[in-house]
């Protein structure tokens, strides 16, 4: 007995381990180790850096480029193993990542990591589609669905294998072993790889020439993107490190697509994904790997920087990681033949946007527990959907093309989430330097809450036992901590809300793959010679194809149509009003407070009082004298903190005074949007209190200063500069406002210009 393997024979002997199963681990152990160095790389940066004494922008450039080198190296693989036959690329890349393993396990300095590391990617990439292929058709067609628990549980499973490795790795405090597991691995590849991969006849081998146009614009490519993307995070796209090589890069794309819809043999066959079925699994494929970045991304950042549990409790949130993977394999083994790959991605796809939502408000409060669970379903919905789509890409169509499509797939999917990792590190980066500009304007040392918030913190820590310099610095530092990790915490929730729109895309990817047809099954049933039978499928097959074909264009033009009338309504408000939700209802304020130390008498106040300017509301009597208590201002109590017969402090606040009778809406608004705003302009006001009622107002009053001029915190949460569009504060009069407008209520406000 033997089973053809791609054009290679594979003998099968009784009373040995099934060979589909030995196919699977050298599968496995070839290309697995790079996703698990991936994960386990990103959790040991710190030490890493810290062993070769390295900065961090430094550690960027072996990440970046592995990956680089990974996407160039996935279309070379069929190429490859297809013109030498896929024994003797398989042992020789397997020999060359061995050797880019040894050289990380000895590198010295960053130069030398970065060198093994793309050694190791770029070899990966190749190995990747030299095996997967072969491990597929190695399964005897009974049991080939068992497939799909191998490529997810085993490949997923790498990655979440890598971030537990990474996190032991943390806790010892050494990262060298990661890359003698790689070793162990080659070895292991190459001694079982020479003794079961047989050697192809040349018969069996491609006869076409290698596409050379195509794969020195594709390396061109790749040489062009890697200063963009180790400096972007750091620099911004204005950098001169950063566009000149983006633009070089997408007229070296725009080229390359060119030259690939021209040749018979392309290096990357994009033309093979031309058809409703192959583009939507390629859109569940894509964002889910997108959606995957942003998991580990932001599970990282939340962990480390939010959370900050201990090493052992990493290691947990991975194994549950591992676990839902593994879950999602099961599903998929049983269901993908009876659903197809558009069912299983709109359960994987409704997962990930269910923990994008819990994720997207998550705070440092959040159940550990809970977040075991949501780590599953998170591992779960990822791999269901892409591995789904990847698959019904693959057999979506001709069957002879399966490996074409395959390529062009993974290899667009591996480029863009090479690009995409620095993309998502430079977003996170600019949204924390956002938001701690947000909320240096908020914390204004002229605001009277943030006076009593930082009076009362000091007198705490006086009364502890510091001394008044050490508890004004104890509480200066407790504030520019929690700026920063308020800041750090609305970045992830911003990734999260991202990670949410691309649950929602992977949705609506996957009901479009359903609708367009379950497609072909992994374990195929026997032939019906019925050619009747046989005529009517195909006759009912076309007329629902036709079917699909007019719904789908009708959608189109339904959509084109929506299209256009956004785009004209979104240019049109932009052009005539300036709208923010940065806006708080306001009143003029005043402290009642107590003349001198002593005994608190005749106070009848509470709160809801009208008092009259300088009314006289109590008295503070001490051994020698009684004076009185008064009002600066005509306004209501709303804040009452003193009770008769109370001892109080000289300048002590016994009561908040506001002016309910004059009430206004203090709006933070940009400084690109300030040039076209002037005073005595109608604003249309929404209030969170009373949604229902708009109200009117007019601008009176804008700002001389931003906001941060007035702030109490330093001027930049880390120390590289990053350009941050200031707000300027705006005084709006707020006309006939209801009873259900209070002091500090949300508002949203739209100003005509």
């Amino acid at each position: 007995m033997s089973q053809p393997l791609d054009g290679i024979t594979v003998p099968a002997k009784k009373g040995r381990v099934p060979k589909y199963l030995v196919i699977s681990l050298l599968t496995l152990f070839s290309f697995g180790p790079q996703y698990f160095l991936n994960l386990s790389y990103i959790l040991n940066q710190v030490i890493i850096q810290n062993g070769l004494q390295l900065s961090t922008h430094d550690l960027l450039l072996p990440s970046v480029t592995s990956n680089l080198a990974f996407a160039l190296g996935v279309p070379l693989g069929r190429v490859l193993s297809g013109k030498y036959g896929i024994r003797k690329t398989y042992l020789t890349f397997i020999l060359i990542f061995l050797a880019g393993s040894v050289i990380d396990l000895f590198s010295w300095n960053i130069l030398s990591l970065t060198f093994g590391r793309i050694i190791q990617g770029f070899s990966a990439g190749i190995l990747f589609l030299t095996i997967l292929p072969v491990s597929l058709k190695a399964y005897p067609n009974k049991v080939r669905n068992l497939f799909l628990f191998f490529a997810i549980a085993g490949l997923f499973g790498s990655s979440a294998v890598g971030a537990f490795a990474g996190s032991v790795s943390l806790s010892i405090d050494s990262w060298r072993w990661l890359f003698i597991l790689n070793i162990l691995s080659s070895l292991f590849c190459f001694s079982i790889g020479y003794n079961v991969l047989p050697n192809q006849k040349p018969e069996q081998l491609d006869q076409y020439p290698i596409d050379r146009k195509g794969l020195l614009l594709l390396s061109l490519i790749v040489i062009a993107l890697v200063s963009p993307l180790t400096h972007l995070q750091q620099e911004g796209f204005g950098s001169l490190y950063v566009w000149p090589f983006l633009l070089a890069a997408f007229m070296l794309l725009v080229f390359f697509i060119y030259t690939d819809y021209r040749i018979e043999h392309p290096l990357v066959p994009i033309r093979s994904l031309w058809a409703a079925k192959p583009i939507f699994g390629m859109i569940m494929a894509v964002t889910s790997h997108v959606v995957l970045i942003i998991a580990i991304a932001g599970t990282n950042g939340i962990l480390v920087n939010v959370i900050n549990p201990p090493f052992a409790y990493l290691a947990y949130f991975y194994l549950w990681f591992f676990a839902g993977i593994v879950g999602s394999g099961i599903i998929a083994t049983l269901l993908y033949d009876k659903t197809g790959p558009g069912i299983l991605g709109i359960i994987g796809s409704l997962f990930v946007v269910f923990v994008g939502m819990e994720w997207k408000t998550i705070g440092a409060d959040v159940s550990l527990h809970a977040l075991y669970i949501q780590m599953a379903c998170l591992g779960g919905g990822v791999s269901m959907v892409l591995i789904s789509g990847a698959l019904g890409t693959a057999l979506a169509g001709d069957i002879h093309k399966a490996t074409l499509r395959s390529a062009a797939l993974h290899t667009v999917r591996n480029f863009i989430g090479a690009i995409g990792a620095p993309l998502l590190g430079w977003f996170l980066y600019r949204m924390n330097a956002i938001h701690y500009e947000h909320v240096r304007g908020q914390v204004n040392q002229l605001d009277p809450e943030v006076q009593r918030e930082m009076a009362a913190s000091v007198q705490h820590l006086v009364h502890s036992g510091l001394s008044l310099a050490e508890a004004k610095n104890s509480t200066a530092l407790s504030i520019v901590v929690n700026a920063r990790k308020t800041a750090v915490l609305h970045a992830y929730h911003d990734l999260f809300s991202m990670m949410v729109l691309l649950g929602i895309v992977m949705t609506v990817a996957s009901v479009g793959k359903a609708v367009t047809g379950k497609g072909r099954s992994l374990v195929q049933k026997e032939m019906r010679q019925d050619v009747i039978s046989t005529n009517i499928k195909t006759i009912k097959g076309e007329a629902k194809q036709m079917k699909r074909l007019i719904m789908f264009n009708i959608i189109g033009m339904i959509v084109l149509v929506g299209l256009v009338f956004g785009g004209v309504y979104y240019y049109y408000e932009a052009e005539h009003f300036v709208k923010t939700d940065d806006a708080k209802v306001a009143a003029d304020m005043a402290q009642i407070t107590a003349p001198a130390s002593g005994k608190l008498t005749d106070w009848t106040l509470h709160e809801g009082s009208t008092i009259a300017q300088n009314a006289a509301v109590g008295k503070v009597t001490d051994s020698e004298q009684a004076l009185s208590v008064t009002s600066l201002m005509k306004g209501t109590i709303i804040k009452n903190e003193a009770m008769n017969g109370q001892l109080v402090q000289a300048g002590e606040a016994l009561a908040q005074t506001a002016d309910m009778d004059h009430l206004y809406i203090t709006a933070n608004i940009k400084e690109t949007d300030l040039q076209d705003v002037e005073k005595g302009d109608s604003v249309d006001i929404t209030v969170d209190g009373d949604k229902e009622t708009t109200f009117k107002g007019t601008i009176v009053e804008i700002g001389y200063a931003a906001n941060s001029v007035f702030s109490v915190l330093p001027q930049s949460a880390s120390a590289n500069y990053t350009k941050v569009t200031q707000k300027v504060p705006v005084k709006i009069s707020l006309q006939n406002p209801s009873a259900k407008v209070l002091p500090g209520m949300n508002a949203e406000v739209k100003i005509s210009l």
